[in-house]
């Protein structure tokens, strides 16, 4: 009864915790309404198109807490937890291409994380719905802190 209280209790912090920052997003929007309307998605198969372009050109954002990040991410993805993402970071300015993901399809995280930067006046924002679930599903590596490959199996039918 106890381990199911906290469990409880764990969830409804997370929950909380995650509105916050989702309210945090909005109040932060410097005079023009960001909303789901002006996020751009990107497929499975754009998503590789683009992080195949030469250095530098698509930086990957993993808007996932930094514990998970470090668990495994995709290759060559940097972490922009909500909370540390500020104007005027050097890592995104010279990215023509910015692909924000998360977990997976329902992630609250990743959505504001692109939010946040359109507010901020980034151009080439986009979000890629699925995130590690979709990636990994797709047979895709991640990459631990230490810079260890972590293989994947592939979804039966991967969804894009």
């Amino acid at each position: 009864m106890l381990a199911a209280s906290t469990t409880l209790q764990h969830r409804t912090l997370t929950l909380i915790g995650s509105l916050a920052l989702l309210l945090l997003v909005v109040g932060c929007d410097k005079g023009m309404k960001i909303n789901d309307r002006h996020l751009r998605n990107v497929s499975f198969a754009q998503l590789q198109a683009l992080a195949d372009l030469p250095d530098g050109q698509t930086l990957l954002l993993d808007a996932r807490a930094p514990k998970d990040f470090l668990r495994g991410h995709l290759p060559g993805a940097v972490n922009a937890y909500l909370p540390d993402i500020h104007e005027g970071d050097k890592k995104l300015e010279d990215a023509k291409y910015l692909i924000v993901y998360g977990q997976g399809w329902q992630d609250s995280l990743a959505p504001a994380v692109a939010k946040r930067l359109l507010a901020y006046g980034y151009d080439g924002v986009y979000l890629f719905r699925g995130g590690v679930t979709l990636w990994t599903g797709n047979g895709q590596p991640l990459v631990d802190a230490q810079g260890n490959t972590i293989e994947s199996t592939p979804a039966t039918q991967p969804t894009e």
